[in-house]
């Protein structure tokens, strides 16, 4: 049983503000703290749960934020991808896995109370809609893994983003949260060591419950996509819109039409990449 742990920051025990995720800053040293804290917690728990391999994708800004040096106690039972970019961005490397993990995950763009919230780039979405539904990361990032069967079987975060999951996943995904938001960098956070915890029992009902599932047949059944992404600015939206087969709905909106969730996350990675350059 082969486990996938996608792992964000903003959702990370005890950050609550931007500059702990940023490495340009001092305080970034928490936040780089922290996610790893809550990594931690999530393996041992997989793998007390029955993991017999897990594979990391560090998924926040550059993706050089978790150290495998932290991990190597783990053995050959625990890889990490590490830099970018990546193809499929956070999602890099889940094609051969048996369950995902969304860890230090936050809520889309426009939640309340939710910490840091945003959706891929703070500076350049507004909102994004796949097939006609307000999406996150939590959704796109599991559209990419129902093509495969793949289930997205625990995420962690503040309160918003476990509910957010409820929401997109159904109620049957387990979430465990590490803090309430009180507003966009504000929050109720419980201590370390009790999210430890938390997340490691999370951890570890979510991987024996995918081992008393039995193995899920990974065929690759690629579903039709419309994306649309909404831009603070229209410039954002002007330089998107450059790029061929894309459609200018309004003043701030692009829509990309195609096949497969994979092709759908490139996409929807490049697009706000592209419109993240023009800030006004």
């Amino acid at each position: 049983m082969k486990i996938y742990m996608s792992v964000d920051m903003e959702g990370a025990t005890g950050v609550v503000r931007s500059e702990q995720t940023k490495a340009s800053r001092d305080e970034y040293r928490f936040g780089k703290a922290m996610q790893t804290h809550d990594l931690r917690a999530a393996i041992e728990g997989a793998l007390e749960g029955g993991a017999k391999e897990i594979l990391v994708n560090d998924s926040h800004d550059g993706m050089i934020n978790i150290s495998p040096s932290d991990l190597s106690e783990y053995g050959g039972r625990v890889r990490i991808i590490s830099g970018s970019p990546k193809k499929l961005g956070m999602m890099e490397g889940i094609e051969d896995c048996d369950g995902a993990f969304f860890l230090c995950y936050h809520a889309m763009a426009g939640t309340e109370r939710a910490i840091l919230d945003h959706t891929i780039s703070g500076r350049a979405v507004y909102g994004v809609r796949l097939n006609g539904h307000e999406v996150g990361e939590i959704g796109l990032n599991a559209a990419v893994c129902s093509d495969r069967s793949i289930p997205v079987i625990l995420v962690t975060g503040d309160v918003a983003a476990c509910e957010e999951a409820r929401s997109a996943l159904g109620q049957e995904v387990l979430t465990c949260s590490v803090k309430r938001g009180i507003g966009h960098s504000s929050a109720d956070c419980l201590p370390p060591d009790e999210t430890f915890e938390i997340i490691r029992k999370g951890a570890f009902e979510a991987a024996k419950r995918l081992k008393d599932g039995g193995p899920v047949k990974k065929e690759v059944s690629k579903r039709a996509f419309q994306l649309e992404i909404s831009f603070h600015y229209t410039s954002q939206a002007d330089c998107a819109a450059t790029i061929p087969g894309t459609k200018r709905l309004d003043g701030r909106t692009v829509m990309i039409e195609g096949i497969g969730m994979d092709l759908m996350r490139r996409w929807a990675g490049s697009l706000i990449s592209l419109g993240g350059t023009e800030a006004f």
